[in-house]
């Protein structure tokens, strides 16, 4: 369901744990009225991932752009005791097929934190393909690092996903 404000102080929870805080280029705000207003800008459109009934993350679409058509998936488990048992990946597999589908977008891409190679593989398995890696890119805790970014088109999500 669509991220409400309410939802911000647990989502600043969540964001609170490096492991999952420095994966995001940007960061997240860190306060919970920033976020509120992080989320609430109209360049963006965020969601709760549920999992039994619970909320357990965040998937949601920034820096939308309906000029070109395209948008920045930006996604996490909050609940880091449930990674690994592929909710993510559900949350991704319908959070493409809305941007799409619904919506009519052509072009999802991804920007991470660094050369994870789990990361890439993953995400490969949805179509994404790499292209390109800026070296030295950001600051993140006073060290530089690399960013990432991998982009997937409209036709080749529906060449991998569509029924034949």
């Amino acid at each position: 369901s669509s991220l409400k404000p309410e939802m911000c102080s647990q989502v600043a929870a969540w964001l609170a744990n490096p492991a999952i805080k420095y994966n995001f280029i940007p960061l997240f705000p860190e306060s919970e009225d920033e976020l509120k207003a992080y989320f609430e800008n109209s360049g963006r459109s965020y969601f709760i991932i549920y999992y039994n009934s619970e909320p357990v993350g965040v998937i949601g679409a920034d820096n939308i752009d309906n000029g070109s058509r395209k948008l920045e998936m930006k996604k996490f488990i909050g609940n880091t005791n449930l990674h690994g048992k592929g909710i993510g990946k559900f949350a991704t597999f319908l959070f493409l097929y809305y941007s799409f589908i619904i919506f009519g977008f052509d072009k999802v891409y991804i920007h991470s934190g660094d050369a994870n190679i789990r990361n890439i593989i993953l995400n490969s398995k949805f179509g994404f393909e790499l292209e390109g890696i800026f070296f030295d890119d950001v600051l993140v805790q006073s060290a530089k690092k690399d960013v990432v970014r991998m982009g997937l088109l409209k036709a080749r999500w529906l060449e991998i996903f569509s029924p034949s």
